[in-house]
């Protein structure tokens, strides 16, 4: 059993609110268990200055993490009425048309800012237009050849299309451009996994996770990837790793049960030796 994938591919958006830094990757709002203190942290930003749109969109990400949606679309609303020009928060809240408008007068004030082709391209992903999203993400490309995030994002709208080789293409321009892109060899895993290289996959998901040995996901498919090739300890092993870094996680408890059914099984069949903690 696979988990949905459309809902596990790693984007990259550029941040254009004007109000400070984006939070990194894997910082206090995007780990789990540390929603409520990231979500103190950011309403303290907010009680010193209550104009920060900014805070309240990072709020808002971090009560969308914990499932409180609609806190998190009050905060996004409120942000938007701070900045209409936030075009991240037009997304965050689903209002993708909007977002898209936005990032086009982005664009008409600065026609060489690649950024807001990029953005722009993940709100028609969003919207489930991929070729509007292959065009935006291409313009973004083309006015900076050196953008592997927008080779990343791209990467994955032809992924959807089922067009395997050219999100191959985009991804390994990415990770050639940006050699420690974990997404890029994340996402790039999850295509060679749909066109059955499970080898090739293996590799991709082994370096994601050695660029981030956090990521459950990359820990899930590797152990999908090895199942899929019948190394049933190894998947297990996975699983295990997945289970520890996300115990609520139900749909892995279930692909380790079924790892361990077939494992158990060409050991039922054969002549090794039978583990007792396993079968």
């Amino acid at each position: 059993m696979l988990k949905f994938i459309g809902n596990l591919f790693k984007s990259s958006a550029a941040k254009s609110s004007g109000t400070g830094d984006a939070p990194a990757a894997g910082a206090s709002g995007e780990k789990p268990g540390k929603h409520d203190l990231a979500i103190a942290e950011f309403s303290q930003a907010i009680a010193q200055n209550p104009e920060d749109g900014f805070a309240y969109w990072s709020r808002g990400n971090t009560y969308r993490h914990k499932g409180e949606y609609d806190s998190a679309i009050a905060d996004y609303g409120k942000a938007i009425t701070l900045n209409p020009g936030f075009v991240e928060a037009y997304t965050d809240k689903g209002e993708y048309d909007l977002a898209i408008a936005n990032h086009g007068k982005a664009i008409a004030l600065a026609p060489g800012f690649a950024d807001a082709y990029n953005n722009r391209g993940l709100a028609y992903f969003a919207k489930r237009e991929f070729d509007l999203a292959i065009a935006a993400h291409g313009q973004a490309i083309d006015l900076n050849p050196g953008f592997a995030d927008a080779y990343n994002n791209r990467g994955f709208a032809y992924f959807v299309k089922r067009e395997f080789d050219l999100a191959i293409a985009d991804y390994s321009q990415a990770i050639a451009l940006t050699p420690g892109h974990a997404n890029a060899y994340y996402n790039r895993g999850l295509t060679y996994s749909a066109k059955g290289e499970y080898g090739l996959a293996i590799a991709d998901y082994s370096q994601a996770i050695a660029l981030n040995p956090g990521d459950a996901d990359a820990y899930f498919f590797r152990g999908s990837a090895y199942s899929d090739k019948g190394d049933y300890e190894l998947a297990i092993a996975d699983y295990s790793q997945v289970i520890a870094l996300d115990p609520g996680d139900a749909d892995t408890y279930y692909s380790r049960g079924d790892a361990y059914y077939r494992f158990c099984g060409i050991l039922l069949g054969g002549t090794h030796p039978i583990p007792k903690l396993l079968c």
